[in-house]
């Protein structure tokens, strides 16, 4: 009696019955497997032949790609920060720092790049600023400096605009001056002094040579009428200071007298009483 369920080989060992022929009438997808209809169907094929199955996309077609998560593109970089570092080079000091400032916070929260950019800005503006408060400390200390009087009483240096009647120089040198002078006390050896001051006209800038010589005469008269009783005006000559152009005509139209000595040598006491 064989006690096997129907389908198992016999106990004898005999093999499993052979597959149905090509000629089988089995429905297509079922012959050779010997256990029924093939559950996959048969396989499809591109319309051009080639071996494959239609997708929800297309033949060959890939699904849609989702976009990079975030931070997966490059990180920019701030436009503060650049501008903090260009007006740091360039010493514009107050739009630097507040750029640089403005550049970490935005970097902070938003993750670009040019941290390093915006600490740069600031840290060239840092210097800056060193650097002028050192310039006005030095400055500061080299001045020259007045009584209550208004006195030159220790030597240092002084802006030809600061000049005052009665002060004395060095600085003036086969007829040129520069834009700061050295001042001094009018006991020590000097190069001028200054004898007086006037303002010309007002009005629009009437050329270099106009002011000139509207300086020249005006200085020349009071001279001669200040210096007559000097005991050293045989030796004296005029030095005259003047706007030399017209964006110092519009600052100040004022004209210093000098007297200076004649040959090129120091003075040494004041030349008027």
């Amino acid at each position: 009696m064989n006690d096997f369920p129907p389908g198992y080989p016999p106990a004898s060992g005999s093999p499993y019955p052979p597959p149905p022929d090509s000629g089988s009438s089995q429905p297509p997808g079922t012959q050779g497997s010997g256990y029924g209809p093939n559950p996959y169907g048969p396989p499809s094929t591109y319309p051009d032949g080639s071996y494959g199955s239609y997708g929800p996309y297309g033949p060959g077609a890939y699904p849609p790609q989702p976009h990079p998560p975030y931070g997966a593109y490059p990180a920019r970089t701030n436009g503060f920060a650049v501008a903090a570092l260009v007006f740091g080079i360039i010493g514009g000091l107050l739009f630097s720092v507040i750029f640089g400032i403005a550049a970490l916070v935005q970097i902070r929260k938003r993750g670009e790049k040019g941290r390093g950019l915006a600490i740069a800005g600031l840290t060239i503006s840092g210097l800056w600023a060193l650097l002028i408060v050192t310039g006005v400390v030095i400055a500061a200390m080299t001045s020259a400096e007045r009584d209550s009087s208004g006195a030159i009483t220790e030597s240092g240096s002084l802006s030809v605009a600061d000049l005052r009647t009665g002060d004395c120089l060095d600085g003036v040198a086969d007829g040129e001056v520069s834009y700061t002078i050295s001042a001094k006390s009018c006991s020590e050896p000097h190069d001028a002094e200054v004898i007086t001051q006037f303002d010309l006209p007002t009005g629009a800038w009437p050329g270099r040579d106009a002011v000139s010589d509207k300086a020249t005469s005006g200085c020349e008269k009071r001279l001669a009428r200040l210096l007559s009783d000097s005991p050293m005006v045989d030796r004296l000559s005029g030095f005259i200071l003047y706007p030399p152009d017209a964006a110092s005509w519009g600052k100040d139209r004022s004209v210093t007298c000098l007297a200076v000595d004649t040959n090129g040598g120091k003075l040494a006491e004041k030349v008027k009483r």
